[in-house]
């Protein structure tokens, strides 16, 4: 009798894990980040540990002036992307918090160009900008859970390696000059604080 119950218990027991180790979950937002630059998130795993995918916010913008007063029209184009590829591992502390930790790798992609014409529409200045940026970063956070919408924030100290082209055209020569740089830099910022607001679904694996 004691052995049927203790089997019982077992089974009991190995059935309530393998439960919870078959809830997948998928989450779906959007981030932001010091409300300029805005994103994509997809994450994918279990309420412990979730892979994730981020569309890092991207910006862009085309400003064109007439400045009269000094017989010029400016032209002003920016534009920057990038993604994130990484792991993050939670911490429940109550039913409304938890706690994220974790680490990326991404790339990034900005570009500026600036121009100016005289009055009889004559290049006065032209100057752009590439930079492309490998990174790692690491991943500290936190979650609010509202039912199945999360409100996090994270900070990402990183490291990144650039590779930044300088292009510069002088209207007396009218010629262009090309300075090419690459360094290393790492840290962390008050910049680099996202906020995301995701939809969290659940579902069961299908037992075979």
């Amino acid at each position: 009798m004691k052995y049927s119950i203790a089997f019982s218990f077992l089974m009991l027991l190995s059935s309530s894990l393998f439960s919870q180790e078959s809830k997948k979950i998928i989450e779906l937002g959007f981030t932001t980040r010091n409300l300029t630059d805005y994103g994509i998130t997809f994450r994918r795993g279990t309420n412990n540990s979730l892979w994730r995918f981020n569309a890092i916010s991207s910006n862009g913008q085309i400003l064109i002036n007439d400045n009269i007063n000094n017989n010029q029209n400016t032209k002003n184009r920016d534009f920057g992307a990038g993604f994130q590829v990484g792991k993050e591992r939670r911490t429940n502390i109550s039913n409304r918090f938890e706690l994220r930790h974790g680490a990326d790798v991404g790339f990034n992609y900005n570009t500026s160009k600036y121009k100016t014409y005289n009055n009889n529409n004559l290049l006065n200045l032209d100057r752009s900008n590439t930079n492309y940026s490998p990174k790692i970063n690491a991943v500290l956070g936190f979650n609010f859970i509202f039912n199945s919408f999360l409100l996090g924030a994270e900070i990402q100290p990183n490291i990144r390696y650039s590779f930044r082209t300088s292009k510069n055209y002088n209207s007396f020569s009218k010629t262009y000059t090309t300075d090419k740089s690459n360094f290393l830099s790492y840290g962390i910022s008050t910049s680099d604080i996202r906020i995301s607001f995701v939809y969290k679904f659940e579902k069961e694996n299908k037992k075979k």
